[in-house]
């Protein structure tokens, strides 16, 4: 089976939608059927969770740009480094912005659950940990991209529904929809996340963030693949916020894979010090 690893993933009976919860609560998108071609329930969980279970052997190393088109306004670029160490229960992405300037700024993640920011403009104790609102806010301004789409939580939410298989973009997708913890006020204003899940490849193709009233309101497409040291990786994604009609372009340009990067990185208390452990003649253009 082909997988495609990421850097910076029920079910029908014969006339009813399955979902992990008993019953669904109201006010939230309903299940959808996308087609004919159906898993069974236990196909259905078994290929989720195998989804989730796809990680790294390797810590790794991604040179980025991300690029920021605003409705009627002028592009905006900027350029970073980010870090990842995997295991399924405890993923740890550390995502460092370059600043000629010196203004700079870096987040970690650590699980999904956890997130720290460190800004060089903000006085005194300059790492502080992200809670709440904060996470549905732009990581820099006027960006589309959130810590939340780093974080990617939705992954992991217990409560899902299996919508079907069908086509995306000429490629063969399991459809689930992903419903977040009910009350968590971290987030507030999403009925659901719809995933799409590369059949073939077992990766992220598509997601979609409904409010409560299903209207889609961001889309993370995957836009490009390459396949660096045996292996597959995403070296594009652009999300879309269908509201403002701004999208923001996430590019790898370079890779450094099969790292061991010291577990220190990846602690709170190192985020306020640029990291450049990882070799130059590591990366590998993409």
């Amino acid at each position: 089976m082909k997988r495609i690893r990421y850097g910076l993933i029920f079910l029908l009976s014969a006339s009813a939608l399955w979902t992990a919860a008993d019953a669904q609560p109201r006010n939230r998108p309903s299940p959808v059927i996308q087609g004919p071609d159906q898993l069974s329930p236990e196909e259905g969980k078994r290929v989720l969770e195998q989804f989730r279970q796809m990680g790294w052997p390797d810590d790794f190393a991604f040179r980025f740009r991300l690029e920021h088109f605003p409705r009627g306004g002028e592009t905006e670029t900027y350029y970073g480094t980010l870090y990842g160490s995997w295991n399924p229960q405890n993923p740890q992405t550390r995502v460092d912005f370059d600043a000629p300037d010196g203004d700079r700024r870096a987040f970690l993640w650590a699980g999904r659950e956890h997130t720290w920011m460190f800004d060089a403009e903000v006085p005194g104790d300059a790492v502080q940990p992200m809670s709440g609102e904060r996470l549905t806010q732009p990581l820099l301004p006027g960006l589309v991209y959130t810590p939340f789409d780093f974080q990617i939580p939705f992954l992991e939410w217990q409560d899902y529904a299996y919508e079907g298989t069908r086509r995306v973009a000429g490629r063969p997708a399991h459809f689930y929809l992903m419903y977040p913890p009910e009350g968590d006020p971290r987030y507030a204003g999403i009925g659901a996340v719809r995933l799409m899940i590369d059949a073939d490849f077992y990766a992220i193709l598509r997601a979609e963030v409904l409010n409560p009233e299903e209207d889609v309101i961001r889309t993370l497409r995957v836009g490009s693949f390459k396949k660096v040291d045996d292996q597959w990786v995403v070296t594009r994604f652009d999300l879309s916020d269908e509201e403002t009609h701004s999208r923001t372009r996430l590019e790898f340009d370079a890779a450094a894979l099969n790292q061991h990067l010291p577990a220190a990185v990846f602690t709170p208390e190192a985020l306020d010090q640029a990291y450049e452990g990882v070799p130059k003649k590591a990366f590998k253009s993409l």
